[in-house]
């Protein structure tokens, strides 16, 4: 008959002594669990960390292009109020006057072209963000303006050159009349190609209506309509790489231009019945040169 209490005694003796193979690989097993049990611990602080650092990063890039879109908006509402303000100058100052001019004289009359310049944020498109479309219209705004600020330079110089021009051709002896009719003709094509630039500004309003309108959703956490937006939910892609180029690809792209439309329309519809209203209140009686025929 088995002496289950002399048994244990035993078992429980050999646990507990130090002489045994046993009781020394528990101190090792005990020793590995400990430091790997750190080692994990520590590996999950850092994901999560970095989770947190990288959440934290997108929202706060989320931030950055709302307060941009919206001051680079205002900056082209600026210019085009200053672009008016100078067709109104022109007008005042050398067409009229050359048109209504009875005597045979030489006629040169010039007012300041205005210093304008569209600015955004240059490190908003290297900046990470979770849409693919709030980037890509980034990189085209930034393209875009760039070259908008360097046509801005060669308008003031061209403007310039209209007066430097007469003043030579008045040097050479050219006839007063051929002189008013030629610095008339160069003034009315500068105010034609002025106002074509015009036109032009509300292609770029229209691409930042459409950025600030995606990017606000994101700000606001609008989840359902973020996901219809851009969700490839139910597309299938072998790699990461062909999501990536469908997300960036132009039809995407005007498949959400498309989505946003009405939204859009009426954000610029206000925005543009300000903007009028504040420079008619600036130039009381004075009609808004771009819709003059």
């Amino acid at each position: 008959m088995i002496n289950w209490h002399a048994l244990t005694t035993s078992v429980f003796q050999y646990l507990n002594s130090e002489q045994t193979l046993l009781y020394k690989w528990q101190d090792l097993l005990g020793a590995v669990i400990g430091v790997f049990g750190t080692f994990l611990v520590a590996i999950c602080g850092f994901y999560l960390r970095h989770l947190w650092n990288s959440y934290s990063e997108v929202r706060n890039n989320i931030r950055k292009t709302e307060i941009a879109l919206a001051l680079t908006l205002h900056n082209i509402y600026d210019n085009e109020s200053h672009l008016k303000d100078f067709l109104v100058r022109v007008n005042r100052a050398i067409i009229h006057p050359v048109k209504q001019l009875q005597e045979d004289v030489y006629f040169i009359g010039k007012t300041n072209f205005p210093s304008l310049q569209t600015h955004l944020d240059a490190s908003l498109v290297c900046s990470r963000f979770k849409s693919y479309y709030v980037r890509n219209k980034l990189l085209v705004i930034h393209k875009n303006l760039d070259q908008s600020n360097r046509t801005f330079v060669d308008m003031r110089e061209d403007y310039n050159s209209i007066f430097e021009t007469s003043k030579y051709l008045i040097s050479t002896g050219i006839s007063k009349k051929e002189q008013r009719e030629q610095y008339l003709q160069n003034h009315e094509s500068f105010v034609t190609f002025v106002k074509d630039i015009i036109r032009q500004m509300q292609i770029a309003k229209k691409i930042l209506a459409e950025t600030k309108t995606v990017n606000l959703k994101y700000l606001k956490k609008q989840r359902f309509a973020i996901w219809k937006l851009e969700s490839t939910s139910f597309k299938y892609f072998r790699k990461k790489e062909e999501e990536v180029k469908y997300r960036s690809s132009y039809e995407a792209i005007e498949r959400i231009d498309k989505a946003i439309f009405v939204e859009v329309e009426e954000q610029l519809r206000e925005q543009d019945q300000l903007a009028e209203d504040a420079w008619d209140a600036e130039n009381l009686g004075i009609q808004d040169p771009t819709k003059q025929q």
